[in-house]
Protein backbone atom coordinates (compact mmCIF):
# COMPACT_ATOMS: atom_id res chain seq x y z
CA UNK A 1 0.00 0.00 0.00
CA UNK A 2 2.24 2.22 0.66
CA UNK A 3 4.12 2.00 -3.01
CA UNK A 4 0.68 2.77 -4.53
CA UNK A 5 -0.37 6.63 -3.94
CA UNK A 6 -3.38 6.31 -4.28
CA UNK A 7 -4.12 3.84 -1.51
CA UNK A 8 -1.61 5.30 0.63
CA UNK A 9 -4.04 8.38 0.52
CA UNK A 10 -6.75 6.93 1.19
CA UNK A 11 -5.55 5.00 4.16
CA UNK A 12 -3.77 8.43 5.79
CA UNK A 13 -7.07 10.26 5.09
CA UNK A 14 -9.46 7.66 5.80
CA UNK A 15 -11.93 8.92 3.02
CA UNK A 16 -13.06 8.23 -0.46
CA UNK A 17 -10.39 9.37 -3.36
CA UNK A 18 -11.88 11.01 -6.54
CA UNK A 19 -9.64 11.30 -9.97
CA UNK A 20 -11.25 13.20 -12.49
CA UNK A 21 -9.06 12.44 -15.06
CA UNK A 22 -6.77 9.21 -14.28
CA UNK A 23 -3.78 10.38 -17.55
CA UNK A 24 -3.24 13.20 -15.89
CA UNK A 25 -3.05 12.55 -12.12
CA UNK A 26 0.54 10.49 -11.21
CA UNK A 27 -1.43 9.06 -7.97
CA UNK A 28 -3.17 6.61 -11.00
CA UNK A 29 -0.44 3.73 -11.59
CA UNK A 30 -2.73 1.16 -13.05
CA UNK A 31 -4.90 -0.06 -16.56
CA UNK A 32 -5.70 2.64 -18.77
CA UNK A 33 -8.81 4.63 -17.83
CA UNK A 34 -9.94 8.18 -17.67
CA UNK A 35 -11.83 8.46 -13.94
CA UNK A 36 -11.48 6.54 -11.15
CA UNK A 37 -12.14 6.72 -7.53
CA UNK A 38 -11.21 5.05 -4.20
CA UNK A 39 -13.13 4.25 -1.36
CA UNK A 40 -11.75 2.64 2.14
CA UNK A 41 -13.39 0.05 4.01
CA UNK A 42 -13.15 1.18 7.56
CA UNK A 43 -13.91 -0.79 10.93
CA UNK A 44 -13.75 1.83 13.16
CA UNK A 45 -10.56 3.77 12.40
CA UNK A 46 -9.16 0.66 10.81
CA UNK A 47 -8.89 0.71 6.99
CA UNK A 48 -9.41 -3.09 6.24
CA UNK A 49 -9.55 -3.15 2.69
CA UNK A 50 -10.73 -0.55 -0.53
CA UNK A 51 -12.90 -0.11 -3.02
CA UNK A 52 -12.08 0.91 -6.53
CA UNK A 53 -13.44 1.75 -9.15
CA UNK A 54 -12.56 2.78 -12.71
CA UNK A 55 -14.17 4.19 -15.91
CA UNK A 56 -13.09 4.46 -19.47
CA UNK A 57 -14.69 8.61 -19.24
CA UNK A 58 -13.22 11.41 -17.39
CA UNK A 59 -14.84 12.50 -15.23
CA UNK A 60 -17.43 9.87 -14.36
CA UNK A 61 -17.00 10.13 -10.00
CA UNK A 62 -17.79 12.97 -8.06
CA UNK A 63 -18.98 13.69 -4.50
CA UNK A 64 -22.20 12.07 -4.59
CA UNK A 65 -21.14 8.85 -6.08
CA UNK A 66 -18.17 8.85 -3.63
CA UNK A 67 -20.82 9.34 -0.68
CA UNK A 68 -23.04 6.16 -2.23
CA UNK A 69 -19.81 4.31 -3.26
CA UNK A 70 -19.17 5.09 1.17
CA UNK A 71 -22.16 3.73 2.42
CA UNK A 72 -21.98 0.80 0.17
CA UNK A 73 -18.06 0.25 1.62
CA UNK A 74 -19.06 0.56 5.22
CA UNK A 75 -21.90 -2.20 4.70
CA UNK A 76 -19.51 -4.32 2.89
CA UNK A 77 -16.61 -3.64 5.56
CA UNK A 78 -19.70 -5.04 8.32
CA UNK A 79 -20.28 -7.78 6.55
CA UNK A 80 -16.34 -9.07 5.60
CA UNK A 81 -16.28 -8.61 9.36
CA UNK A 82 -19.02 -10.77 10.37
CA UNK A 83 -17.92 -13.54 7.36
CA UNK A 84 -14.03 -13.26 9.31
CA UNK A 85 -15.43 -14.09 12.73
CA UNK A 86 -17.82 -16.39 11.75
CA UNK A 87 -14.63 -18.32 9.51
CA UNK A 88 -12.60 -17.77 13.01
CA UNK A 89 -15.17 -19.57 15.00
CA UNK A 90 -15.41 -22.33 12.83
CA UNK A 91 -11.74 -22.95 12.89
CA UNK A 92 -12.27 -22.69 16.84
CA UNK A 93 -14.80 -24.83 17.00
CA UNK A 94 -13.20 -27.37 14.97
CA UNK A 95 -10.25 -26.97 16.50
CA UNK A 96 -11.59 -27.72 19.89
CA UNK A 97 -13.45 -30.97 18.29
CA UNK A 98 -10.26 -31.81 17.00
CA UNK A 99 -8.36 -31.44 20.78
CA UNK A 100 -11.61 -33.32 22.16
CA UNK A 101 -10.64 -36.17 20.32
CA UNK A 102 -7.36 -36.25 20.91
CA UNK A 103 -7.88 -35.99 24.82
CA UNK A 104 -10.56 -38.77 24.22
CA UNK A 105 -7.68 -40.75 22.76
CA UNK A 106 -5.12 -40.05 25.50
CA UNK A 107 -7.20 -41.59 28.22
CA UNK A 108 -8.99 -44.38 26.56
CA UNK A 109 -5.88 -46.83 26.69
CA UNK A 110 -2.54 -47.55 28.48
CA UNK A 111 -1.13 -49.44 25.11
CA UNK A 112 1.22 -46.74 23.94
CA UNK A 113 1.95 -47.52 20.52
CA UNK A 114 -1.77 -47.48 19.07
CA UNK A 115 -2.30 -44.58 21.40
CA UNK A 116 0.73 -42.93 20.00
CA UNK A 117 -0.01 -43.74 16.42
CA UNK A 118 -3.81 -42.43 16.57
CA UNK A 119 -2.75 -39.39 18.52
CA UNK A 120 -0.31 -38.49 15.47
CA UNK A 121 -2.71 -39.28 12.70
CA UNK A 122 -5.31 -36.85 14.25
CA UNK A 123 -2.70 -34.08 15.58
CA UNK A 124 -1.19 -33.70 12.29
CA UNK A 125 -4.19 -32.67 9.94
CA UNK A 126 -5.94 -30.19 12.63
CA UNK A 127 -2.43 -28.19 12.48
CA UNK A 128 -2.65 -28.95 8.76
CA UNK A 129 0.56 -30.14 8.71
CA UNK A 130 1.83 -33.02 6.49
CA UNK A 131 3.32 -35.08 9.00
CA UNK A 132 4.56 -35.29 12.70
CA UNK A 133 7.66 -36.27 14.84
CA UNK A 134 7.39 -37.63 18.45
CA UNK A 135 11.05 -37.58 20.05
CA UNK A 136 11.61 -39.32 23.29
CA UNK A 137 14.30 -39.27 26.03
CA UNK A 138 16.35 -42.40 26.65
CA UNK A 139 18.27 -42.30 29.62
CA UNK A 140 20.42 -45.08 28.74
CA UNK A 141 21.81 -43.70 25.47
CA UNK A 142 21.52 -39.77 27.01
CA UNK A 143 19.90 -38.98 23.73
CA UNK A 144 16.67 -38.58 22.24
CA UNK A 145 15.70 -41.04 20.07
CA UNK A 146 12.44 -41.12 17.17
CA UNK A 147 9.49 -42.96 18.21
CA UNK A 148 6.77 -42.06 15.45
CA UNK A 149 7.87 -40.31 12.20
CA UNK A 150 4.74 -39.16 10.14
CA UNK A 151 4.56 -38.23 7.09
CA UNK A 152 1.90 -38.24 4.34
CA UNK A 153 -0.59 -40.03 6.44
CA UNK A 154 2.48 -43.15 6.40
CA UNK A 155 5.08 -44.04 9.28
CA UNK A 156 8.41 -44.37 8.19
CA UNK A 157 9.92 -47.46 9.99
CA UNK A 158 13.42 -46.59 9.13
CA UNK A 159 13.25 -43.29 11.49
CA UNK A 160 13.61 -45.60 13.73
CA UNK A 161 17.19 -45.49 14.07
CA UNK A 162 17.67 -41.26 14.31
CA UNK A 163 18.38 -40.40 17.54
CA UNK A 164 19.91 -37.24 18.98
CA UNK A 165 22.36 -36.63 21.87
CA UNK A 166 21.61 -34.48 24.51
CA UNK A 167 25.01 -33.58 24.86
CA UNK A 168 25.62 -32.87 21.04
CA UNK A 169 26.99 -28.97 19.92
CA UNK A 170 24.23 -26.35 20.32
CA UNK A 171 21.62 -28.48 22.20
CA UNK A 172 21.51 -26.38 25.09
CA UNK A 173 19.20 -24.08 22.97
CA UNK A 174 17.13 -27.03 21.89
CA UNK A 175 13.31 -26.90 23.11
CA UNK A 176 14.16 -29.97 24.98
CA UNK A 177 16.55 -28.51 27.42
CA UNK A 178 14.77 -25.11 27.24
CA UNK A 179 11.42 -26.65 27.84
CA UNK A 180 9.91 -24.36 25.13
CA UNK A 181 8.80 -24.06 21.71
CA UNK A 182 9.89 -23.31 18.20
CA UNK A 183 8.78 -22.43 14.32
CA UNK A 184 10.65 -21.83 11.20
CA UNK A 185 9.46 -21.27 7.72
CA UNK A 186 12.77 -20.90 6.32
CA UNK A 187 13.51 -24.91 6.21
CA UNK A 188 17.19 -25.76 6.02
CA UNK A 189 18.19 -21.82 5.41
CA UNK A 190 17.30 -21.44 9.36
CA UNK A 191 20.27 -20.24 11.32
CA UNK A 192 19.19 -21.59 14.36
CA UNK A 193 18.75 -24.93 13.46
CA UNK A 194 21.04 -27.31 15.80
CA UNK A 195 23.29 -29.47 13.76
CA UNK A 196 22.35 -32.58 15.19
CA UNK A 197 18.87 -32.18 13.86
CA UNK A 198 19.93 -31.24 10.17
CA UNK A 199 20.58 -34.72 8.68
CA UNK A 200 16.75 -36.00 9.50
CA UNK A 201 15.56 -32.36 8.23
CA UNK A 202 17.40 -33.12 5.17
CA UNK A 203 15.81 -36.44 4.55
CA UNK A 204 11.97 -35.72 5.58
CA UNK A 205 12.40 -32.38 3.41
CA UNK A 206 11.27 -30.09 5.57
CA UNK A 207 10.65 -27.08 4.38
CA UNK A 208 8.72 -25.37 7.98
CA UNK A 209 8.00 -26.82 11.13
CA UNK A 210 6.96 -26.66 14.51
CA UNK A 211 8.57 -28.00 17.55
CA UNK A 212 7.16 -28.06 21.45
CA UNK A 213 8.51 -29.98 24.33
CA UNK A 214 6.91 -32.88 25.87
CA UNK A 215 6.67 -31.66 29.81
CA UNK A 216 5.39 -33.54 32.88
CA UNK A 217 6.37 -32.38 36.16
CA UNK A 218 8.49 -29.45 34.93
CA UNK A 219 10.89 -32.23 33.13
CA UNK A 220 11.02 -32.33 29.49
CA UNK A 221 10.29 -36.13 28.39
CA UNK A 222 11.20 -35.54 24.68
CA UNK A 223 9.79 -33.38 21.89
CA UNK A 224 6.93 -32.82 19.36
CA UNK A 225 7.09 -31.84 15.59
CA UNK A 226 4.64 -30.76 12.94
CA UNK A 227 6.13 -30.56 9.93
CA UNK A 228 5.40 -28.99 6.38
CA UNK A 229 2.20 -26.85 6.34
CA UNK A 230 1.49 -25.14 3.29
CA UNK A 231 0.92 -21.90 4.65
CA UNK A 232 3.81 -21.84 6.81
CA UNK A 233 3.66 -21.93 10.94
CA UNK A 234 2.80 -19.00 13.41
CA UNK A 235 1.86 -18.65 16.66
CA UNK A 236 -1.66 -19.98 16.31
CA UNK A 237 0.03 -23.13 15.14
CA UNK A 238 2.65 -23.08 18.13
CA UNK A 239 -0.59 -22.87 20.40
CA UNK A 240 -1.94 -26.03 18.95
CA UNK A 241 1.09 -28.00 19.11
CA UNK A 242 1.31 -27.42 22.87
CA UNK A 243 -2.34 -28.33 23.79
CA UNK A 244 -1.67 -31.80 21.49
CA UNK A 245 1.91 -32.35 23.27
CA UNK A 246 0.05 -31.73 27.11
CA UNK A 247 -2.34 -34.56 26.25
CA UNK A 248 0.69 -36.97 24.63
CA UNK A 249 2.69 -36.00 27.72
CA UNK A 250 0.09 -37.04 30.10
CA UNK A 251 -0.53 -40.25 28.08
CA UNK A 252 3.39 -40.85 27.91
CA UNK A 253 3.34 -40.33 32.47
CA UNK A 254 -0.06 -42.96 32.61
CA UNK A 255 1.67 -45.58 30.74
CA UNK A 256 4.91 -45.38 31.89
CA UNK A 257 3.74 -45.12 35.88
CA UNK A 258 0.42 -48.19 34.88
CA UNK A 259 3.86 -49.89 33.56
CA UNK A 260 6.43 -49.48 36.86
CA UNK A 261 2.64 -50.82 39.09
CA UNK A 262 2.47 -53.74 36.54
CA UNK A 263 6.30 -54.65 36.69
CA UNK A 264 6.12 -54.31 40.02
CA UNK A 265 3.52 -56.29 40.50
CA UNK A 266 5.15 -58.92 38.67
CA UNK A 267 8.23 -58.68 40.84
CA UNK A 268 6.63 -58.97 43.91
CA UNK A 269 4.44 -62.35 42.91
CA UNK A 270 8.30 -63.62 41.51
CA UNK A 271 9.52 -63.23 45.41
CA UNK A 272 6.64 -64.43 46.93
CA UNK A 273 7.13 -67.86 44.94
CA UNK A 274 10.95 -67.44 45.09
CA UNK A 275 9.99 -67.59 49.20
CA UNK A 276 8.13 -69.93 49.11
CA UNK A 277 10.18 -72.58 46.97
CA UNK A 278 13.64 -71.35 49.08
CA UNK A 279 11.89 -72.52 52.30
CA UNK A 280 10.84 -75.81 50.89
CA UNK A 281 14.45 -76.92 50.25
CA UNK A 282 16.81 -78.18 52.50
CA UNK A 283 20.11 -78.54 50.68
CA UNK A 284 22.23 -75.99 49.97
CA UNK A 285 22.75 -76.37 46.36
CA UNK A 286 18.97 -76.52 45.95
CA UNK A 287 18.63 -73.40 47.39
CA UNK A 288 21.00 -71.83 45.40
CA UNK A 289 19.33 -73.38 41.98
CA UNK A 290 16.30 -71.96 43.05
CA UNK A 291 17.57 -68.58 43.70
CA UNK A 292 19.21 -68.90 40.53
CA UNK A 293 15.93 -69.62 38.89
CA UNK A 294 13.98 -66.72 40.62
CA UNK A 295 15.97 -64.15 39.59
CA UNK A 296 16.69 -64.89 35.87
CA UNK A 297 12.75 -64.13 36.27
CA UNK A 298 13.60 -60.61 37.56
CA UNK A 299 16.87 -59.64 36.16
CA UNK A 300 18.93 -60.85 32.57
CA UNK A 301 21.72 -63.48 34.32
CA UNK A 302 23.69 -64.25 30.93
CA UNK A 303 26.15 -63.75 33.50
CA UNK A 304 25.44 -64.58 37.13
CA UNK A 305 27.11 -65.94 40.30
CA UNK A 306 26.43 -66.49 43.94
CA UNK A 307 29.32 -66.38 46.34
CA UNK A 308 30.23 -67.16 49.50
CA UNK A 309 32.78 -65.91 52.21
CA UNK A 310 34.86 -68.09 54.79
CA UNK A 311 35.74 -65.44 57.53
CA UNK A 312 37.52 -68.46 59.06
CA UNK A 313 40.12 -69.70 55.65
CA UNK A 314 39.59 -65.48 54.12
CA UNK A 315 38.52 -67.50 51.07
CA UNK A 316 35.57 -67.13 48.62
CA UNK A 317 33.86 -69.62 46.64
CA UNK A 318 31.95 -70.08 43.74
CA UNK A 319 29.44 -73.20 44.06
CA UNK A 320 27.19 -71.39 41.26
CA UNK A 321 28.57 -69.76 38.36
CA UNK A 322 27.22 -68.99 35.13
CA UNK A 323 29.23 -67.20 32.38
CA UNK A 324 27.25 -66.32 29.03
CA UNK A 325 24.61 -68.71 30.05
CA UNK A 326 27.65 -71.32 30.46
CA UNK A 327 27.61 -73.46 34.01
CA UNK A 328 31.38 -72.66 35.27
CA UNK A 329 32.93 -75.69 37.90
CA UNK A 330 33.02 -74.65 41.53
CA UNK A 331 35.98 -72.35 42.20
CA UNK A 332 37.28 -70.70 45.32
CA UNK A 333 39.71 -67.84 45.45
CA UNK A 334 41.92 -65.79 48.67
CA UNK A 335 39.77 -62.93 49.85
CA UNK A 336 40.91 -60.12 48.19
CA UNK A 337 40.05 -56.41 47.07
CA UNK A 338 37.31 -56.84 44.06
CA UNK A 339 33.92 -55.70 43.90
CA UNK A 340 32.32 -58.71 45.93
CA UNK A 341 34.95 -58.64 48.82
CA UNK A 342 33.70 -54.29 49.03
CA UNK A 343 30.08 -55.37 49.27
CA UNK A 344 30.94 -58.02 51.70
CA UNK A 345 33.21 -55.72 53.86
CA UNK A 346 30.43 -52.77 53.72
CA UNK A 347 27.43 -55.06 53.43
CA UNK A 348 25.30 -52.77 51.22
CA UNK A 349 24.48 -53.36 47.13
CA UNK A 350 26.20 -51.99 44.58
CA UNK A 351 25.15 -51.07 40.82
CA UNK A 352 27.77 -49.59 38.66
CA UNK A 353 25.69 -48.70 35.01
CA UNK A 354 28.57 -47.64 32.90
CA UNK A 355 32.52 -46.50 33.05
CA UNK A 356 33.41 -49.59 35.64
CA UNK A 357 37.27 -48.79 35.80
CA UNK A 358 36.88 -44.91 37.01
CA UNK A 359 34.08 -46.23 39.54
CA UNK A 360 36.45 -49.36 40.79
CA UNK A 361 39.08 -46.54 41.30
CA UNK A 362 37.01 -44.03 43.09
CA UNK A 363 35.72 -46.87 44.75
CA UNK A 364 39.74 -47.82 45.91
CA UNK A 365 38.68 -51.57 44.06
CA UNK A 366 40.93 -53.62 42.18
CA UNK A 367 39.36 -55.40 39.04
CA UNK A 368 39.41 -59.02 39.08
CA UNK A 369 38.93 -61.32 36.34
CA UNK A 370 36.96 -60.02 33.09
CA UNK A 371 36.03 -56.86 33.08
CA UNK A 372 32.22 -56.06 32.84
CA UNK A 373 30.60 -53.11 31.13
CA UNK A 374 28.00 -53.03 33.66
CA UNK A 375 27.61 -54.73 37.25
CA UNK A 376 25.37 -55.38 40.07
CA UNK A 377 25.75 -57.11 43.27
CA UNK A 378 23.39 -57.53 46.59
CA UNK A 379 24.75 -58.78 50.01
CA UNK A 380 23.43 -62.39 50.90
CA UNK A 381 22.66 -62.16 55.00
CA UNK A 382 20.68 -63.42 57.88
CA UNK A 383 20.63 -61.00 60.39
CA UNK A 384 23.86 -58.92 60.72
CA UNK A 385 25.64 -62.28 59.84
CA UNK A 386 26.98 -61.60 56.07
CA UNK A 387 27.24 -65.15 54.45
CA UNK A 388 28.21 -63.96 50.47
CA UNK A 389 27.26 -62.22 47.63
CA UNK A 390 24.86 -62.40 44.24
CA UNK A 391 25.92 -60.56 41.22
CA UNK A 392 25.03 -60.39 37.66
CA UNK A 393 27.10 -58.00 35.01
CA UNK A 394 27.05 -57.62 31.50
CA UNK A 395 29.80 -57.15 29.14
CA UNK A 396 28.37 -55.64 26.01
Amino acid sequence: VSEDPLLAEVVRARVSVVIADAQRDPRWKRRRARSAMAVPLLLGEEVIGFLLMDHHQPGMYDEETAALATAVAAQAAIAIQNARLYAEAQERAMEQEGLARIAALAVSTLELEPLLERVLREAAPLVEAEGAALLLYDEDTRSLRARYVLTRGEFLPEALGWEVPIDAPGMEQSIFIRGGAYYSNLGTADPNLIPAYLPYIEQLGVRNFCGVALRVRDQSIGELYFINRLQGFGHDEVRLARAVAGYVANALANARLFEEARLRAEELAVLNELGQALTARLEVQQVLEEAYRGASRLVDTTNFYIAFYDLQQKIISFPLEVEENERRPYRTRPFANGLTEYIIRNRRPVLIKEDLPARLQEMGVDQIGRAAQSWLGVPLMVGDQILGVMAVQSYT
